[in-house]
């Protein structure tokens, strides 16, 4: 399950250099910097509203910031992370880099003594363009810069972590085995597909990599269904990582022929791929309203009256049969939803939404109320087409969907119909 990119801690977080961060950003408050100022009225609840003696600002207060941007609680509970992270990881000893989805269950592994060198294969890969390429740094350039314009970390810093992720399948001969520890959902998998292939570029992982394919959670797992974890990894397999192969390139593609191909061609190697990928199809337009499911879910759940962003979510998740999407990047798409012409969903207040991932997780945020418009009740009955009036493009893996040539995903079937230009 997708973790909030902003909300993560970079793989070489150390206190030192956060510690650093701070003093920096008291310096910028002290100079009355507008958007220092403003992350403390964002992040520290006492500066939330009135006027602000910059002359009073203290580092603790600061070092708050840092923390709660970090998707900590607080400075201790931040330092004491890191300190678990790094004392669990990169002092391991045991010969094994093991990587999995993000840092949440990083820390549930080293909770209950996993061994292993840890890493996340840090992507949100269901979200923005996955383009084919010539290179893995220019993939990663597209995604460092999609990740940019989002607000989820600035774009050279990203592409640095993505390269450094990348950097450890180089190291085969520093470790002894390779494990893969990813959940089902659409997520993991499409996290999964992309790292396996990765490796038929690195013939040194050749017999000593072990996946462990998980039909739950890490992260809410209890500890005896993750000790068991180390019961079900088994050594990854040749087909398994031509499937692989094949579903990545499926999936950067410009169209989403290859993924129907996949479907019917069956992936059972790896269990929990097929039903991702018809998880993934479905985000696509659909044939009768021009909509994808997590806009449907939203509609849905907006339908009898007006909901805050949270419920919103909360509600679209239920309908999954597998969660796979974070707020991040659900917020989003409920941000789109309200521009264009004829938006579908609107603020009750009429004001401009608030984005928790650009603005924090405020009050404000919190106490907004999005409803239904005329427009979004026409599309829920198919009476309306949304890309007769797309706002913006947006991307599923390599394909554009910009309402001027788009595929439609029949949701009765399990095939694509391609639309003229408009």
């Amino acid at each position: 399950m997708e973790v909030i990119m902003t909300e993560k801690l970079p793989l070489d977080a150390n206190v030192e250099n956060l510690k650093k961060q701070a003093k920096r950003l008291l310096k910028s408050c002290k100079n009355d910097k507008p958007e220092a100022i403003n992350r403390l009225r964002i992040h520290h609840p006492d500066y939330a509203k009135g006027s602000i003696d910059i002359n009073s600002i203290r580092l603790q207060e600061v070092q708050l910031v840092v923390a709660r941007e970090l998707g900590a609680t607080s400075w201790p509970n931040l330092v004491k992370s890191i300190s678990n992270r790094s004392g669990k990881s990169n002092k391991d000893t045991s010969g094994i880099l093991l990587f999995t989805n993000g840092g949440h269950a990083i820390d549930r592994l080293n909770e209950i003594g996993i061994p292993g060198s840890k890493q996340e294969w840090l992507e949100v890969l269901h979200e923005g363009p996955c383009p084919q390429t010539d290179t893995s740094e220019a993939f990663n350039r597209v995604r460092a810069r999609h990740f940019a314009s989002k607000g989820w970390g600035e774009e050279e810093e990203t592409y640095t972590r993505l390269a450094k992720r990348d950097s450890f399948l180089e190291q085969t001969s520093e470790y002894e085995s390779l494990q893969l520890w990813f959940e089902h959902d659409l997520y993991d998998q499409l996290q999964l597909v992309h790292l396996l292939a990765s490796l038929a570029k690195h013939p040194g992982w050749q017999g000593k990599t072990h996946l462990a394919q998980f039909d739950s959670f890490i992260g809410r797992s209890d500890d005896e269904a993750l000790k068991r974890g180390i019961e079900l990894l088994q050594p990854v397999s040749k087909e398994q990582i031509s499937i692989a192969a094949k579903t990545w390139d499926a999936f950067r593609q410009e169209t989403p022929t290859a993924l129907e191909a996949l479907i019917d061609e069956g992936t059972r190697a790896l269990p929990h791929l097929k039903s991702a990928i018809l998880r993934l199809c479905q985000e696509f337009p659909s044939a009768t309203a021009g909509i994808g499911r997590t806009e449907r879910q939203i509609l849905t759940a907006v339908e009898n009256g007006p909901e805050s962003p949270g419920t919103i979510f909360r509600s679209s998740q239920k309908s999954e049969e597998a969660e796979f999407m974070g707020d991040a990047s659900f917020f989003s798409i409920l941000e789109r939803m309200m521009r264009g012409r004829e938006p579908l969903i609107r603020l009750q207040s009429r004001q401009t939404f608030i984005n928790p991932t650009k603005n924090g997780y405020s009050e404000e945020f919190r106490n907004q109320r999005i409803l239904i418009t005329d427009t979004g009740r026409q599309t829920l009955k198919g009476e309306f087409d949304r890309l007769s009036d797309l706002p913006e493009p947006y991307w599923i893996g390599g394909v554009r969907i910009d309402g001027k040539r788009s595929w439609r995903y029949l949701e009765d079937e399990r095939n694509f119909l391609k639309i003229a230009d408009r």
